[in-house]
């Protein structure tokens, strides 16, 4: 499991794809949806709760598994219409301290 999707699609390559046949590399959402989802009880809190899924994300194609785990875990699930790109560049601010923010 890698946490930073934009280090999966970097190892991956430019499209989704395993870089040795013997492994399966998961973001943690796609882990939580794909083994977690369905063999846990899920207890929805009655709150609101915002995603924003990142750019490396919806690259992996994992918009909906976001939200169908956000959907487990509360009562209304909103992704903002003016959140965009988040300008972090994936990796980018981890890799090289000299662009990360402030």
């Amino acid at each position: 499991m890698v946490y930073f999707p934009s280090c999966i699609v970097r190892t991956m390559g430019s499209s989704p794809g395993d870089p040795d046949p013997r492994l399966r590399i998961y973001e943690p959402v796609e882990f939580i949806h794909s083994f977690l989802l369905d063999a846990l009880e899920f207890t929805k809190i009655p709150e609101t709760i915002a995603v924003h899924v990142t750019c490396s994300s919806i690259k992996l194609g994992l918009r909906e598994k976001f939200l169908a785990v956000a959907g487990a875990c509360a009562e209304t699930v909103v992704v903002p219409d003016r959140v965009g790109c988040c300008g972090v560049a994936g990796d980018r601010c981890t890799a090289r301290k000299s662009r990360a923010p402030g």
